[in-house]
């Protein structure tokens, strides 16, 4: 395949070329990734408490040693609550904005470049990474504060099967997604298959 009909023989340069179209996301990452998605993240955990009656003590949306964020919440006596629903609500959102950018991309066609990567990086592939990451971390046993151990307690072997799966089939889903919304210049499947496995491989450094 090629990118903007230019002639690009090797996955590396495909992947080259796809990055350096990509820079304005690339440099806003970091401020936007620590920043809003945390904040949304932990933002979706606080909603869940709020939702079950409970009271938010304290609330950090940058990151630590410890945690990319933190909430401290609590209920009062009597109170039934669910802390799987807390432990798992931003989870919730993320996949709800994946699957509504993964069906939308079926319908929504535009040749205009800035648009149609926005939506592919901040409504597809971020929330992925932030699933990505938390569940990964979760099967690769890190002892760092995880929702999915929150909620789920101890990886098991079937679970860990479960979350491998599911890997596989995202990645497979999202270039279908990909194609949808990139069309001329979407990337070929050796190139995009590459920077999947990667990111999945930072992504599973167990922390």
């Amino acid at each position: 395949m090629n990118l903007d009909n230019n002639e690009i023989t090797s996955p590396s340069n495909e992947i080259k070329e796809f990055l350096k179209k990509h820079l304005t996301h690339l440099i806003l990452l970091p401020l936007l990734g620590l920043t809003v998605f945390i904040a949304m993240h932990e933002g979706a955990h606080g909603v869940a408490v709020i939702a079950q009656g409970g009271t938010i003590d304290s609330f950090r949306w940058w990151p630590n040693n410890e945690s990319l964020g933190m909430i401290h919440y609590s209920f009062q006596d009597g109170v039934t609550y669910s802390k799987f629903v807390i432990s798992l609500a931003p989870y919730f959102l993320w996949i709800s904005i994946v699957i509504i950018t993964g069906i939308g991309s079926y319908y929504f066609k535009t040749n205009n470049f800035k648009l149609y990567s926005t939506i592919f990086i901040w409504f597809y592939l971020l929330p992925l990474v932030d699933i990505g990451h938390h569940a990964l971390q979760y099967a690769s046993g890190s002892s760092k504060i995880n929702d999915f151990k929150s909620a789920l307690g101890d990886p098991s072997l079937t679970g860990k099967l479960i979350i491998i799966l599911t890997t596989i089939s995202v990645i497979v889903v999202s270039y279908r997604v990909h194609k949808n919304l990139y069309q001329n210049n979407k990337l070929s499947i050796k190139p995009f298959t590459i920077m999947a496995l990667i990111t999945i491989l930072i992504l599973s450094i167990k922390l």
